[in-house]
C-alpha cells in the first residue's frame, strides 16, 4: 500500500516549514505559531509545568558538572590572577602620543581623562619615553582628554568618543607655553588607526530612533555582511557563517546558548547603550565561534536622574494586504493584526552621587496576530512578555569600578489555532529567564588594570496544551490540509543554563622592544547544560492508500507509538589567550595573538520514563561525548600609508574553532525508546508495519570540532571631517562541521529514477525497509549515496561601507556586500536558517538525499545593499530610515520517489540543487520613521513618532508550500514578508 502523506520530517501545520519562531520584541507577530509541533521545531518560550506532568526534579544528579566546580575555579582565578586588564567586549580604549612642534617625543606629559561615565573620577597617565599613552577598559561614552607638561601649552581634546572594542586615537602636538590658556585641538580622526578588525556599531540614539521591530537583533540584521533567512528573525548569518556559530556577549559575558549556539532571550532596546558586531578579524580574546561576535552593552546610571516612558501602539487599521492565500478560508487569507502594544519604563540616576548609580527598566507587551489559515476563533490567547532589568554601578575612588546586573524575563506564547485544529490541539509555551552578572575593574597604576566578571542565566521552559486533556492527538491525513483533533502532541520541559567567569590581564609598555606594546593575558571558564523531558509523544491518525491490485483508494487507521524520554547534555569549557597590540611606529600596528581552548561535554545519566512520562526507577547511563583541544593563532595589522591618519590599510588572518553546541550531536540519546507505526487490521488489532532501533554510538570516533580559517584585507579612507569609506575582501574556509554520518552496513538494491522534467537519471538505493546505521560525524559517511563527503563550506565576499557620524543634522551607515557561499552543510535539506541545529533534525538521514547536496548555502544572498540613516529637519522633525535590498535565497527542487520494495516508503532526492539562478524573489524592504520632538520645560521632553515598516508593501516570497514541482510550473508560495504596517510611538523623557 502507498500512504499518501504530507512530505515533511515532522508533523506541522499547513505550510511546508513549521515556522514556530516567536518574534521577540514589539513586533511579536512576525512568525506564525504552528499548533502541532515536535522537538525538531522547538520554539523559544517557557514557564510552569503543565497539568498532569512532572518537572525535572526526578533527573538524577549523577556525576554532573555542578556549580560547585565553577565556584572553586572562580575562587582560584580571582586569588591567583592579580594584574591589570583590558576587556574589549564592553569597553574601548584611548591611545595617543605627545610630541613637540618638531615631532620629538615628550615623555612625562600628564594625560587626564574625564567624562560623564566616570562621574567625578578621572583617569590619569604619564607618557613614556616615546611620548605614548594608553587608557584601556574605558566605559563607552564621550570624554575630554587633557595633556599638561610644565613649559608647554596645555591642550585638550573634547568629545572623544569611545566605542566597544574600538581605539580612539588622540595625538598632541604641544608648543612651548606663552600663557596659561588651554588649547582645544581639532576633532580627532574618526578612522580607528589601531584596529585590524571589521566593526559595525550602533549607539543608543540610533537604536532608539531607527524603525525596527523593537528588538536589538533586528538592528544587527542590517549590519554589513549579515544575512538572515527571513525578516525579523533572531538567527543571523554573518559573512557566510552558520547561525549557531556566533558568540553573543551581554555586558561582556558570554551568553551563548550551549544547546543551539544562539541567544535565548530578547532584551528591551531602551536598556541598550551600544550594539556592536565584530564581523571579521576578531582577536584572540574571542573564542568558541566560527562566525562573528555580537556585543551588547547596557546603560549605566549617572549623576543626573534620567528616565523615560515609551509606549508603542501598532495600528491594526494600518496593516495592508500584500499577499493572499487563495485557498485559505474566507477571512483568513492574509496576515491580520488584532492588537500589539508595548510599554517601557526606565529610570537611572545616583544613589550616592559620584559613587553609586542605578539604571532600571521594565517592559510589558501584549500581542495577537493571525496568519493565513488562522481564523479569529473564540478562545485565542495573546502573546505576553514582562521583563525587569536592573544595573548597579559603583565607582570606588578613581581606580575601582563595580557593575552588577540583574534580569528577570517572562514570556508566554500561545499558538493561534486554526480551522484545521481543535482547541485541545492548541499549544502554549512559557518561558522564565533569570540573569545575573558581576563586573569589577581596577586601575592599579599608570599602565595596569584588572577586570574580571562572572555570571550566568537560567531558563525554565514548558511547551504544552492550552486545554489539558488525557486524549491522544488524532490527525486526519485524508484531507489537505490535515485536520487535528483530540489532545496535544509532543510537549516538553526544557531547562538550559550557563555559568561564566572571565579574568583578563594586560600591560601597556611604552617604547619596549621596537615599539609600544599592549600585552594581554586572559582566562575564561564556562559551563552549560540543557535537559529536555518529553511527554505526549504518541498519536493516532487516519490515512488513505491506493490498492494497486484492484485500482482504488481506501482509508485505514494508524497509530504512532513512542515512549517519552529525556535528552540533553552538559559541558565545561576553558580558554586562555595572549595578545600583543604592537605599535611598531606611528603608522603601523600589528596584532599578534594565540588562544587555547579545551571543551568537554557529556550526556548525563537520565531516568527511564514510562508512557505517562514518569520515572520507572531505571537509570540510563550517560556517555562522555566531547573532549576537544585547540590552539588558534591570530594575526592582524593596521597600516597608515600617510601621516594624516585618514587612510588605513588593514588585514587579518586567523583560525577559529567552534564552541560546544549540544544540538549537533546529542540526538538520538542513548537507549532512546524504540518507536514505531501501527495500522488497525481487519481483526481490530494493531499491527506494526514500521519501527526503528537507535544505535548506542552517537559520535564517530575521532570527530573533530568545527574549524574556520579566515582571511581579510581592506582599506578605509576618511572623507571630510565626519565620514569614511571602506572596502574589504573576506575569504573563509570552514571544515569539520558535525552532521549525520551514514554507515555502510546495510544491504540495498539500486533502481533508476528519471526526473520527468530534466530527464536526468538518478541511481537510488532501496534498503527494503531496513536502513543503515546513522551516527554523527564530520562527513556524510560511506553509506551516503554519492560517497563520503566532508561537511565543509566556503565563503568569498567583498564589502563596501560608508559611515558618517552625526554632523550637519544627519548620519548614515550604508553598505553593499557581494558574496558567494557554498558547501555541504549538515542541515542541507533545511530551507530555513543556515546551519541551525534544529535539535532533533533527522531529514538528512536518508542516504539518497546526499545526491546534489554540495550546493549554494541558505544564507547565500549574492547582493545586499543596506542604508541606515537619520536626518534632523527644521522644527526638530526627525526622519530615520532603514533600506534593505537583497537578492532572494537559493532553494532546491526535490523529488520524492516511491521505493519499489516498500510501498509506504518514499525516498528524497535533490533533483535540482540550490544555485545562483534558482532563488526566491529579490526583496526591497524600506522602513521609515517620522518624529517630532517637543520641549516641555524643566528638562522634560515629548517625542511623537510614526514608524512605517515595509512602506512599499513588498510581497517577496520567503517560502514555497512544497519544493516538489516541475521547472515549468509556478511554485505555490506559503510565506511572504510581512505587509506594510504602522506603529505609533510616544516617548516621554526627563
Amino acid at each position: 500500500m502507498t500512504v499518501r502523506m504530507r512530505r515533511c520530517s515532522v508533523i506541522s501545520g499547513p505550510r511546508d516549514w513549521p515556522s514556530t519562531w516567536c518574534g521577540r520584541g514589539r513586533d511579536r507577530g512576525t512568525w506564525p505559531w504552528i499548533s502541532v509541533t515536535t522537538e525538531a521545531c522547538r520554539t523559544q518560550a517557557a514557564g510552569d509545568a503543565w497539568p498532569g506532568t512532572q518537572r525535572q526534579e526526578d533527573k538524577p544528579e549523577g556525576d554532573a558538572m555542578t556549580r560547585s566546580r565553577l565556584i572553586g575555579i572562580l575562587a582560584a582565578v580571582f586569588v591567583v590572577l592579580v594584574g591589570h586588564a583590558a576587556w574589549a567586549q564592553t569597553t574601548g580604549s584611548i591611545r595617543g602620543r605627545a610630541v613637540d612642534t618638531d615631532g620629538q617625543a615628550l615623555p612625562g606629559v600628564t594625560i587626564v581623562v574625564t567624562g560623564e561615565a566616570l562621574g567625578s573620577a578621572q583617569r590619569t597617565s604619564i607618557t613614556g619615553p616615546s611620548g605614548g599613552f594608553q587608557f584601556a577598559a574605558m566605559p563607552i561614552g564621550a570624554y575630554t582628554v587633557t595633556a599638561t607638561l610644565v613649559g608647554y601649552q596645555t591642550q585638550a581634546a573634547e568629545e572623544v568618543r569611545v566605542a566597544i572594542s574600538a581605539v580612539a586615537t588622540v595625538d598632541f602636538s604641544m608648543p612651548e607655553a606663552f600663557s596659561d590658556e588651554i588649547t582645544v585641538i581639532a576633532e580627532t580622526p574618526i578612522v580607528d588607526t589601531a584596529s585590524s578588525s571589521f566593526l559595525a556599531a550602533y549607539d543608543a540614539n540610533q537604536i532608539k530612533d531607527l524603525p525596527t521591530r523593537g528588538n536589538f537583533y533586528d538592528t544587527l540584521a542590517v549590519a554589513p555582511g549579515v544575512a538572515t533567512d527571513r525578516e525579523g528573525i533572531f538567527l543571523l548569518s554573518p559573512f557566510g557563517s552558520d547561525v549557531q556559530s556566533n558568540r553573543w556577549n551581554i555586558d561582556g559575558l558570554d551568553s551563548t546558548s550551549p544547546e543551539a549556539g544562539d541567544v535565548q532571550w530578547s532584551m528591551n532596546d531602551e536598556l541598550i547603550a551600544e550594539l556592536q558586531m565584530v564581523g571579521t578579524g576578531a582577536g584572540a580574546e574571542y573564542g568558541s565561534m566560527l562566525g562573528s561576535a555580537f556585543n551588547v552593552v547596557t546603560k549605566t546610571g549617572t549623576n543626573e536622574f534620567h528616565g523615560s516612558a515609551v509606549f508603542d501602539y501598532w495600528v491594526p487599521g494600518m496593516v495592508s494586504t500584500n499577499a493572499v492565500e487563495e485557498d485559505a478560508p474566507e477571512g483568513a487569507q492574509t496576515y491580520r493584526l488584532d492588537h500589539q502594544n508595548n510599554l517601557v519604563l526606565t529610570l537611572g540616576g545616583p544613589f550616592i552621587k559620584d559613587h553609586l548609580w542605578f539604571f532600571a527598566a521594565t517592559e510589558w507587551g501584549r500581542s495577537l496576530a493571525y496568519w493565513p489559515y488562522e481564523e479569529e476563533l473564540p478562545g485565542q490567547k495573546e502573546t505576553t512578555w514582562d521583563n525587569y532589568d536592573l544595573k548597579l554601578t559603583a565607582q570606588l575612588g578613581d581606580n575601582h569600578r563595580l557593575n552588577m546586573r540583574l534580569g528577570d524575563h517572562d514570556y508566554v506564547s500561545p499558538s493561534v489555532g486554526d480551522v484545521y485544529s481543535e482547541p485541545t490541539n492548541w499549544g502554549e509555551g512559557k518561558q522564565h529567564t533569570r540573569m545575573f552578572s558581576l563586573d569589577y575593574s581596577a586601575v592599579l597604576g599608570d599602565t595596569a588594570l584588572l577586570e574580571a566578571r562572572a555570571g550566568g542565566w537560567r531558563t525554565d521552559y514548558s511547551q504544552g496544551p492550552q486545554v489539558p486533556t488525557d486524549e491522544w492527538m488524532f490527525v486526519d491525513m485524508t484531507v489537505d490540509p490535515w485536520e487535528y483533533s483530540g489532545g496535544y502532541y509532543w510537549g516538553w520541559e526544557w531547562d538550559p543554563q550557563t555559568d561564566d567567569a572571565e579574568v583578563v590581564l594586560s600591560q601597556y609598555a611604552d617604547d619596549f622592544i621596537k615599539g609600544d606594546h599592549e600585552l594581554r593575558f586572559g582566562v575564561q571558564y564556562k559551563q552549560g547544560s540543557a535537559d529536555t523531558k518529553l511527554f505526549n509523544t504518541s498519536y493516532y491518525y487516519q490515512a488513505e492508500s491506493y490498492n494497486y491490485d484492484y485500482g482504488y483508494y481506501y482509508t485505514w487507521q494508524g497509530m504512532y507509538l513512542q515512549t517519552p524520554f529525556y535528552y540533553g547534555a552538559e559541558s565545561e569549557s576553558f580558554g586562555a589567550f595572549v595578545t600583543d597590540s604592537w605599535q611598531l611606529s606611528d603608522r603601523l600596528t600589528v596584532d599578534l595573538g594565540v588562544r587555547y581552548d579545551r571543551h568537554q561535554a557529556r550526556i548525563p545519566d537520565y531516568p527511564r520514563l514510562d508512557m505517562d512520562s514518569n520515572p520507572t526507577g531505571e537509570i540510563i547511563e550517560g556517555r562522555d561525548m566531547v573532549d576537544w583541544t585547540s590552539v588558534d593563532p591570530r594575526f592582524g595589522f593596521a597600516w597608515q600609508p600617510t601621516d594624516s591618519g585618514k587612510t588605513l590599510i588593514r588585514g587579518s588572518v586567523g583560525r577559529f574553532h567552534a564552541g560546544v553546541v549540544f544540538g549537533q550531536w546529542y540526538w538520538p540519546p542513548p537507549e532512546r525508546p524504540t518507536g514505531g507505526s501501527y495500522w488497525l487490521n481487519s481483526d481490530g488489532e494493531w499491527e506494526q508495519f514500521y519501527s526503528w532501533e537507535t544505535p548506542d554510538v552517537l559520535l564517530v570516533d575521532g570527530t573533530e570540532n568545527g574549524e574556520t580559517w579566515e582571511y581579510t584585507l581592506g582599506v578605509e579612507q576618511q572623507v571630510g571631517a565626519a565620514s569614511t569609506f571602506s572596502v574589504m575582501g573576506v575569504y573563509k574556509k570552514t571544515k569539520d562541521l558535525i552532521g549525520w554520518y551514514i554507515v555502510d552496513d546495510a544491504e540495498y538494491e539500486t533502481f533508476v529514477y528519471t526526473d520527468p522534467w530534466t530527464h536526468q537519471e538518478f541511481v537510488l538505493r532501496d534498503y527494503g525497509g531496513e536502513g543503515p546505521t546513522r551516527m554523527k560525524g564530520n562527513s556524510s559517511g560511506p553509506g551516503a549515496n554519492g560517497g563520503d563527503r566532508p561537511y565543509e563550506q566556503e565563503y568569498q565576499g567583498l564589502v563596501f561601507t560608508y559611515k558618517k557620524r552625526f554632523s550637519d543634522n544627519w548620519d548614515m551607515l550604508a553598505s553593499y556586500t557581494y558574496s558567494k557561499s557554498e558547501g555541504l552543510n549538515p542541515t542541507f535539506l533545511d530551507w530555513g536558517s543556515q546551519g541551525y541545529v534544529m535539535f532533533a533534525f533527522s531529514a538528512e538521514t536518508d542516504p539518497n538525499a546526499y545526491i546534489n547536496s554540495y550546493k549554494a548555502l541558505n544564507a547565500d544572498r549574492r547582493h545586499m545593499l543596506r542604508v541606515v540613516a537619520n536626518y534632523m529637519a527644521p522644527w526638530e522633525i526627525k526622519f530615520s530610515t532603514v533600506v534593505n535590498f537583497q537578492t532572494g535565497r537559493p532553494y532546491d527542487r526535490y523529488a520524492y520517489v516511491q521505493v519499489p520494495s516498500t510501498p509506504w516508503e518514499r525516498t528524497q532526492v535533490i533533483a535540482e540543487p540550490a544555485s545562483y539562478d534558482q532563488r526566491y524573489p529579490d526583496q526591497l524592504l524600506w522602513d521609515l520613521s517620522v518624529g517630532k520632538h517637543f520641549a516641555l520645560g524643566r528638562g522634560t521632553d515629548l517625542s511623537v513618532d510614526l514608524q512605517v515598516l515595509n512602506i512599499l508593501n513588498d510581497d517577496a516570497v520567503e517560502g514555497w508550500r512544497s519544493r516538489e514541482f516541475s521547472p515549468e510550473e509556478e511554485p505555490v508560495p506559503s510565506l511572504w514578508v510581512l505587509p506594510r504596517r504602522a506603529e505609533l510611538r510616544l516617548r516621554f523623557e526627563f
